[in-house]
């Protein structure tokens, strides 16, 4: 604030009055001075003018009448607004009609009072309450900027470590596939495979961190849409996997073709997710795969036969950083990211799990020139 609010009545309070009435003016400040508090008064005859006296020196109350001739106080408020000032705000009216409190207070207003019911006691009042309220607003804006900041700053951290860290882990991996072929004895390739798995999942979590950033800075998953075969997509998801899990099993239901105008590399990332998620879970069962149409989109379900989720976790699996069980692997991203795919393409992602299996669906809408 431009200076202490709620403050003893020995300090000055700066107030800005605008009125077009100069009778209206003069009674206003004749109960300004009559009060306990302290008050400094500067006077403008409109809009303009108070604007021009806000420009040359700070306020602490500023005090609008709502009716000008053909100024508005509302409007002058909405201008104040954009200035962004920490001054507390009194509409003043004399109008014998409705006042639209929503826009009143929309505008900017901290409290209101008729001019007909002016006295001393109640102006101060209303000032006081004002100065109380403006205070709140002040430090609300002021919280909320220092938290965006810090979470801008987070995001960067995060976005930069991640990115930072590929090179190196790329660098890692690839001297570990080498030196497969170089390690003869069983205890060395038993290494090599944990550190190759190891790699594999810090990959996947750097991958995932870098996606949150993006989620976060465009508040939707970013897509470059193109045509695209959605079962030549699956196909090679699928491929992928089964070489980083050599004894993986897939029961796969699909037909020949599904073509969609859609993000493939986004889908390849949603039915990664799905497909590893359910690898992690699914007790070394098969994995169901289904891919089908259905009606104007397509219907994409996993399946696992592993330990049920309870309903509690069900309900916020698909937020970021939550986990269906507590040891899970992973920092608890990938079903979120599915869920930001499929939002991103206008579609939905729900989940059921039961004694039997845990199934993971995803439906989305199929571009115009395919239905």
């Amino acid at each position: 604030m431009n200076a202490p609010h709620g403050s003893p009545s020995f300090l000055t309070c700066r107030v800005l009055l605008v009125d077009d009435s100069e009778d209206d003016r003069h009674a206003i400040a004749r109960y300004l001075r009559r009060g306990i508090r302290s008050f400094a008064i500067r006077e403008a005859r409109g809009v303009s003018e108070g604007m021009a006296r806000l420009s040359e020196s700070p306020v602490d109350v500023l005090i609008v009448d709502q009716h000008m001739g053909g100024d508005s106080g509302t409007v002058m408020l909405e201008s104040v607004r954009e200035l962004d000032l920490d001054c507390a705000v009194v509409m003043i009216t004399g109008s014998d009609g409705a006042i639209d409190l929503d826009r009143l207070f929309e505008a900017g207003a901290d409290d209101y009072l008729r001019k007909e019911e002016l006295s001393a006691p109640l102006l101060e009042r209303v000032i006081s309450n004002a100065l109380a309220k403006a205070k709140l607003r002040v430090s609300l804006r002021r919280t909320t900027q220092r938290l965006e900041e810090q979470l801008a700053f987070e995001e960067r951290l995060i976005g930069v470590v991640s990115h930072d860290l590929r090179t190196p882990l790329s660098s890692i991996l690839m001297a570990a596939t080498v030196l497969t072929d170089e390690v003869a004895s069983e205890d060395g390739q038993g290494v090599l495979q944990v550190l190759e798995r190891s790699g594999q999942r810090i990959r996947s979590m750097t991958s995932q961190l870098l996606d949150l950033t993006r989620i976060r800075r465009g508040a939707q998953f970013p897509l470059e849409r193109q045509r695209a075969d959605t079962v030549e997509i699956i196909h090679q998801v699928i491929d992928e996997l089964s070489t980083a899990y050599p004894h993986a099993r897939f029961v796969v239901e699909t037909p020949k073709t599904l073509v969609a105008h859609f993000d493939p590399s986004a889908f390849a990332q949603l039915a990664t997710n799905l497909l590893a998620n359910a690898l992690e879970h699914g007790a070394d069962a098969p994995i169901g795969v289904q891919l089908r149409r259905d009606g104007d989109g397509l219907h994409l379900r996993v399946s696992n036969r592993g330990e049920p989720i309870d309903p509690a976790s069900l309900a916020t699996l698909f937020d970021a950083f939550a986990r269906g069980r507590m040891d899970a692997p992973g920092l608890g991203l990938g079903l979120f990211i599915v869920r930001s795919i499929a939002d991103a393409h206008g579609g939905t992602v729900e989940a059921s799990s039961d004694a039997d299996a845990t199934h993971f669906s995803v439906r989305m809408p199929l571009a115009r020139h395919e239905r």
